[in-house]
């Protein structure tokens, strides 16, 4: 049983590995996801009865949205919206159920498929915006974008593999510290170059929360120092990565362009994104159960880009409250255990960072099918549940 559930974690890395395409619907990864998840649930992985308040709010939420496509002018065109949406919060249930069972193990397959996934979609955001391969579809206006629809989508992708490279610093070994540094490097750069605005700031705000969620959980000043020392240099090296990049003519001129606070699709008078968030607040109270999965496109011309008010204009007030509710569950239970130290704090605190980011950087843009917000999703909750049930599972350490 031993060697079959080690196989299954290779399996499950390789799924998370392929992360990094999602063109299609389903994309290479659902189609590995389920088959790994059933092959779990073949050999005996069990839903901790502990999850029972989170599976209640995240199944009021789908009731929400099966209230809302009963309400919808056209019911069938929500149908495959939906069933990807309850996909992907199955997503999030397995994999907490599979670091519940096999934290440390489980966590370290996780993050090694996602490290993959995230270098591999660097690489070919390099290679597109730099002309070395021609594939129009890794660039969206001189944007890179990697294997994804958009590059406000790409970009959110690879910082949560940047937070995890930036708390395995914590471990010994030189070269090791010196071929992770590299690593930050490689994919801050390639984030940089999808011109990404909301990704930017989550990056900089989740470096800034991870680096303070560790200093808090440390119990020795050599750590301390260590930690602070670690982060200066990341800090010097990614401004000169950024330095560098800026002198590249048609990079810097991007930026200006980019770095500008609103753009032009911001505040346009009808079809901006602040007109249509102010006349999504208006719809919901005509439509409380909301329009539908994927049928905001009938009542306006763009989608309101902040994953809130399409929740609540699509899928009505019921499912925002139990998201809302869920988020705050589960911020407040995370806070708890980063500040507990134990051998998977490290991995949690990078999954956690990069959940609260993402979920700020989600009132700019609609989050609602990011794959990887459901494996944050799972791997934060896995944790939570371990300590919720069982202090002891959790590998306790002292730092030293």
């Amino acid at each position: 049983m031993k060697i079959t559930y080690e196989l299954l974690n290779y399996g499950l890395a390789a799924a998370i590995a392929t992360s990094f395409y999602v063109l299609t619907e389903p994309a290479p990864y659902d189609v590995l996801m389920f088959i790994v998840a059933v092959a779990f649930f073949a050999f005996g992985l069990k839903i901790p009865l502990q999850a029972s308040v989170p599976v209640f709010l995240v199944g009021m939420i789908v009731v929400g949205n099966l209230i809302s496509i009963v309400a919808a002018n056209e019911p069938l065109k929500s149908v495959p919206y939906f069933a990807v949406t309850l996909y992907l919060w199955l997503t999030s249930l397995f994999i907490a159920c599979v670091v519940y069972n096999d934290p440390l193990r489980s966590l370290r397959f996780i993050w090694f498929g996602y490290t993959s996934a995230a270098i591999i979609s660097a690489a070919f955001a390099y290679l597109g915006y730099f002309h070395i391969i021609t594939m129009p579809e890794l660039l969206e206006n001189e944007r890179a974008r990697g294997f994804f629809e958009d590059p406000n989508v790409f970009a959110p992708f690879l910082y949560p593999v940047i937070f995890f490279l930036i708390v395995s610093l914590e471990t010994p070994g030189n070269l090791a510290k010196v071929f992770k540094l590299l690593g930050i490097l490689f994919i801050s750069g390639a984030l940089f170059i999808s011109f990404s605005r909301s990704a930017w700031i989550s990056l900089i705000l989740g470096f800034f929360i991870l680096l303070n969620l560790r200093l808090f959980a440390y119990r020795s000043e050599r750590l301390i120092y260590g930690l602070i020392s670690l982060s200066l240099i990341i800090m010097l090296l990614g401004g000169g990565l950024i330095a560098w990049m800026m002198s590249q003519e048609n990079i810097g001129l991007l930026f200006e362009k980019r770095a500008a606070l609103f753009q032009s699709y911001d505040i346009a008078q009808e079809t901006g994104r602040f007109s249509i968030q102010k006349r999504v607040i208006g719809a919901s109270l005509w439509h409380p159960f909301g329009l539908g999965p994927d049928n905001n496109k009938f009542l306006f011309e763009r989608a309101p880009h902040n994953n809130y008010l399409y929740i609540l204009l699509e899928n009505g007030w019921l499912s925002l409250a139990c998201f809302l509710s869920f988020i705050l569950l589960t911020i407040t239970k995370g806070f708890s255990v980063c500040f507990s130290p134990s051998r998977v704090q490290p991995y949690f605190a990078a999954a956690f960072t990069a959940l609260i980011v993402t979920l700020a950087q989600s009132l700019v843009i609609d989050s609602i099918h990011w794959r990887h917000f459901y494996v944050l999703v799972g791997l934060v909750w896995g944790v939570i549940l371990l300590y919720w049930s069982s202090p002891k599972k959790v590998l306790r350490v002292k730092y030293n």
